[in-house]
């Protein structure tokens, strides 16, 4: 009997350390994972997503620069080399080395993968000649990155409208029951519009919209709209964003949600499964915590 509890005590503490390694150190636990747990090592641990014996789209991907995942590859290398060239600054990991931020963008993989995908199909499905592509909520433009280079990528047309306060977040947009009431008012003041204009100084087709939301949908706002991405850490203006944007979206046009499935964000899930209860329209939660809506 005690060595059983002993022995399950053992396992579990085991257990623990692995999933620490994992989330905390993703290249050495798929390390450690090859080397002696070959049978289930992890193939890929961050963003609150850990998967075992299946592989990632970007990862044993026929080798044609046409397939969809290789131009993701693509994408992904692209922006790497500029932050090592220094030509890509991100604030928010301003005291990063190269490989620190390397690691970040690895961490966030599957979620910029979503973001490429989503904006893939929002590009080739959608009937606009010149796609408007919308974020709300910016910071130094990872998503938009992903997004842009997409469309850049497959030669499309495109206006790329950004949205951000690009200064600390106001008490006012959120909700007191949710994290970002604790954690988010008077936050995000790091962000720079200018650093994060500068990331982008080699497209021309891209509007910078400073001020909060949603009150800065006033001063410009596309009429039609191909892909609205929306990460805003608070219910109050998601909510306001997606009453604006909605009829805007054109028939295969995408939504995505960044905020919807985390733990920390169940008053946005709250808004936004009320918002969508009447239309015709289906939140597919992914287990990266964002959220689809392809608008039919």
């Amino acid at each position: 009997m005690k060595k059983t509890f002993f022995s399950r005590l053992i396992n579990n503490i085991r257990k623990l350390i692995k999933s620490i390694i994992y989330v905390k150190f993703p290249i050495l636990g798929r390390l450690y994972g090859a080397i002696f747990n070959k049978k289930s090592f992890h193939t890929f641990s961050g963003w609150g997503l850990t998967t075992t014996g299946t592989f990632p789209p970007w990862i044993n991907t026929i080798q044609d620069k046409k397939n969809v995942h290789n131009v993701f590859i693509k994408i992904d290398q692209h922006l790497r080399r500029k932050i090592k060239d220094k030509k890509f600054n991100a604030t928010e990991f301003k005291n990063f080395t190269s490989i620190q931020l390397f690691e970040r963008l690895d961490f966030l993989k599957w979620r910029f993968y979503i973001v490429y995908i989503t904006a893939l199909h929002a590009a080739l499905y959608t009937k606009s000649k010149n796609k408007n592509f919308v974020e709300c909520g910016v910071g130094d433009g990872f998503t938009a990155f992903y997004a842009v280079n997409t469309l850049k990528e497959k030669k499309i047309k495109f206006t790329c409208h950004l949205y951000d306060a690009w200064e600390a977040m106001k008490k006012k947009y959120t909700h007191k029951e949710e994290k970002g009431s604790g954690t988010y008012a008077n936050k995000f003041e790091f962000l720079n519009y200018e650093i994060t204009k500068n990331n982008f100084k080699d497209f021309k087709n891209i509007r910078f919209v400073k001020g909060d939301l949603p009150e800065s949908l006033k001063i410009s706002s596309p009429n039609k709209v191909s892909w609205l991405s929306i990460d805003l850490n608070s219910s109050i203006p998601t909510t306001a964003v997606l009453k604006h944007f909605y009829d805007k979206i054109e028939t295969n046009g995408i939504i995505l949600l960044d905020d919807y499935g985390h733990a920390g964000y169940v008053k946005t899930k709250e808004a936004v499964d009320i918002f969508f209860r009447n239309k015709k329209s289906i939140v597919f939660q992914i287990p990266t915590g964002q959220a689809i809506i392809i608008k039919k």
